[in-house]
């Protein structure tokens, strides 16, 4: 059974459309925030060149973003699956040591990477940069890998796994100047964190749709409403507000108003003649004016008291098959055919 569905009121529309212009405007507020603080990277595209800071001493700044020159690499040391509710992987990101130099020191961070290209190309470099570290070879990695990301702490696990292989390595500080605890997550790229403020900037924009369509919806509801007050100003609009003056209603009750359309409308006014009424009709009591019943009067019945009809069986004359005593009654058998049930619930199957 279809169940009546409920319709919103015109608060309830105003209400959502308040409500969807709220969110709005929280999403574009966030929007703009996003902007500013990410404008440099986002739109300018400034970034520390992090080489150049450690070449000066400068440490790498948390909430940074930064280009890195990668020239030596230790080797990737933990990968981070991404899945949706666990189930449903949507990226992994590999994280690698890397090597940071100046003209005294040796220092290391890690950096975090998911693109293939950048991933195939750090892992051949890995060779030759223990090669050089180790003394076995002068000869740098022919290859350049330039990262740009922001500079970020890492997980507790991804750091316990980071401590971890640059232990087993002998990587210490009794060989680099410094072991940061940083990465350099080039996972968020420029074209993020566009992504994210268009993210936004769509949620506002079905705020505003749904608001605008609040608004119309609520003023359908007041175009009803104001149909419906004309309505009632108007009792002549309304065959059901006054029963007696509606012309609509042919079935009204009113004595000085028959409707010549019902037949059989009470009243001597009528239009169309109730052939049944007392006058008219030929089955009425005896002496009305039109007695159409031949057997009104029982003078004219043929089995009338009146009639002198002769009774066969009193003249002696008998019926076939009748008995003479007076006792005796006579009794239709019907044969068991006829009064058998021929309706047989066995051979009754249900197509």
């Amino acid at each position: 059974m279809a169940k009546p569905t409920k319709k919103k009121t015109k608060n309830e529309y105003r209400k959502s459309m308040i409500l969807c212009f709220v969110l709005a405007g929280i999403f574009l507020a966030v929007a703009g925030i996003w902007i500013a603080i990410h404008w440099n990277y986002m739109i300018l595209g400034k970034t520390t060149q992090l080489n150049t800071e450690i070449m000066m001493g400068n440490a790498p700044q948390k909430g940074d973003y930064a280009t890195l020159n990668v020239k030596l690499v230790l080797g990737n040391y933990a990968e981070t699956k991404h899945r949706i509710n666990g189930i449903i992987p949507i990226g992994t990101d590999q994280h690698y040591a890397i090597v940071l130099f100046d003209e005294d020191a040796l220092y290391v961070i890690s950096a975090t990477v998911k693109n293939k290209s950048d991933i195939d190309r750090l892992e051949k470099m890995v060779d030759a940069s223990w090669a050089l570290l180790t003394g076995e070879s002068e000869q740098w990695p022919d290859d350049t890998v330039e990262l740009t990301g922001k500079i970020t702490t890492m997980d507790s696990q991804i750091l316990g796994f980071y401590k971890q292989q640059l232990s087993q390595a002998g990587v210490t500080t009794e060989y680099f100047k410094q072991i940061y605890e940083l990465t350099l997550d080039a996972t968020e790229s420029r074209l993020s964190k566009f992504l994210y403020l268009g993210f936004f900037l769509l949620l506002a924009f079905f705020c505003i749709l749904g608001a605008f369509g609040s608004r119309k919806q609520m003023k359908n509801v007041e175009d009803i409403q104001a149909i419906a007050r004309e309505n009632a100003a108007d009792p002549s609009l309304n065959p059901f507000l006054n029963g007696a003056s509606a012309t609509a209603n042919p079935y009204a009750a009113s004595m000085n108003a028959p409707d010549s359309t019902n037949p059989y409308a009470a009243g001597s006014q009528a239009e169309t003649p109730n052939p049944y009424t007392a006058g008219t009709n030929p089955y009425g009591a005896a002496g009305t004016e039109a007695p159409a019943n031949p057997y009104a009067n029982t003078g004219a019945a043929p089995y009338g008291t009146d009639t002198q009809v002769q009774d066969p069986q009193a003249q002696g004359a008998s019926f076939p098959g009748a008995s003479s005593s007076e006792d005796d009654t006579t009794v239709l058998v019907a044969p068991d055919s006829a009064t058998s049930d021929s309706y047989n619930s066995d051979s009754y199957t249900r197509s």
